[in-house]
């Protein structure tokens, strides 16, 4: 079986990064209803095989999205692992928002980040988090030997 990465930014203005071992990396922003969250994940779990490891980063701020996330994801018997924003954000070098003037200027910088390890998947502020949480996942993976 290939290893394979969901990792998810779930806010509203939030996004998907998906990565198999052998396949290209893709990202999406958020869906914006259920109805198109569950064909998202449809879609990933297609490459995604049962009992695989999914990491999913958060915190627990973001009420029914992310419970509705969570139980759609245990339903297809994946799991969960969340890590806080500072833990991925520390691992990847990139400070903390307190570092910035803004939230503009931190989203922009977590932009920039993104864009220098995944220029092929044209990250966007909807995108940048999802991707820059699937390389922790990925270094995550590395550093435990899997």
């Amino acid at each position: 079986m290939s290893q394979c990465i969901l990792a998810i930014d779930p806010g509203a203005s939030g996004g998907l990064a998906f990565r198999t071992v052998s396949g290209p990396i893709l990202c999406e922003p958020m869906p914006k209803n259920d109805e198109n969250l569950i064909a998202a994940i449809g879609h990933y779990a297609q490459a995604f095989p049962m009992g695989q490891t999914l990491k999913a980063y958060t915190m627990f701020k973001f009420g029914r999205g992310f419970g509705f996330l969570q139980g759609v994801l245990q339903s297809r018997g994946w799991r969960i692992t969340l890590v806080r924003p500072q833990e991925w954000t520390k691992e990847l070098g990139i400070g903390t928002s307190v570092d910035c003037i803004s939230r503009t200027e931190w989203k922009n910088k977590l932009k920039a980040k993104a864009q220098e390890l995944f220029p092929e998947c044209h990250p966007t502020l909807a995108t940048a988090d999802a991707l820059l949480i699937l390389q922790y996942a990925i270094n995550d993976l590395q550093a435990i030997g899997k």
